[in-house]
């Protein structure tokens, strides 16, 4: 038997209605993984920036969505939308799903970014390769190296300049290739206490 008009419309406003909350759910948890990433490189990193955080107002507004946020947990799942969609203008429109994961993939390895940070000049960094890479045949120190080496030449350009504020450091960020550097962030991240331990030793016994 066919369905009436109504029957149908019904269903329509169903599924529209259960999309517009799957994706405010989305959206949320892509911000409680943003706005904290932002706001930690922010705070452990001034040398990045050439304002200070009071000064910041993306960041202020990453404040103030962080305790909209904590604020959104436990309410009726039909309230979500309308808290959340409100603070979705903090992830720029233009930022992919893959250039928010590499954003916040960045900040939440503080040690590989303070050290690459640290090791800013490029003839000083080419000088250590040089020296480690012959002091081991071990397949996944090699592999570790490598990846560290491609990740700093690959944001050289964006840790080793000054951001008016945090959200014109994202902005540089996702201007790069940061879909094709997410495989090497992880690989570099998981082998860097262990690529640590070989600079150390042999910059140490050198």
């Amino acid at each position: 038997m066919l369905r009436n008009f109504s029957e149908c419309a019904s269903d329509t406003d169903w599924t529209a209605t259960a999309l517009t909350r799957i994706e405010a759910v989305w959206l949320l948890e892509q911000l409680k993984s943003w706005v904290p990433a932002v706001c930690r490189v922010r705070s452990e990193f001034p040398c990045l920036f050439s304002s200070t955080e009071a000064t910041d107002t993306y960041l202020a507004q990453l404040h103030e969505a962080a305790a909209a946020i904590a604020g959104i947990d436990g309410i009726p799942l039909a309230e979500v939308s309308g808290r959340v969609r409100p603070l979705g203008r903090l992830i720029p429109p233009q930022v992919t799903s893959g250039q928010a994961s590499f954003v916040v993939g960045l900040a939440s390895h503080s040690g590989l970014l303070n050290w690459l940070l640290k090791n800013r000049s490029t003839s000083d960094f080419n000088r250590l390769l040089k020296l480690v890479r012959p002091c081991t045949d071990d397949a996944r120190l090699l592999a570790a190296i490598a990846s560290i080496a491609e990740l700093r030449a690959s944001l050289a350009s964006v840790l080793y300049d000054e951001h008016e504020s945090s959200l014109h450091f994202v902005q540089a960020l996702c201007d790069l290739d940061t879909d094709s550097l997410l495989p090497t962030l992880q690989a570099a991240q998981a082998t860097f206490e262990a690529a640590m331990d070989l600079f150390e030793r042999h910059t140490q016994s050198a």
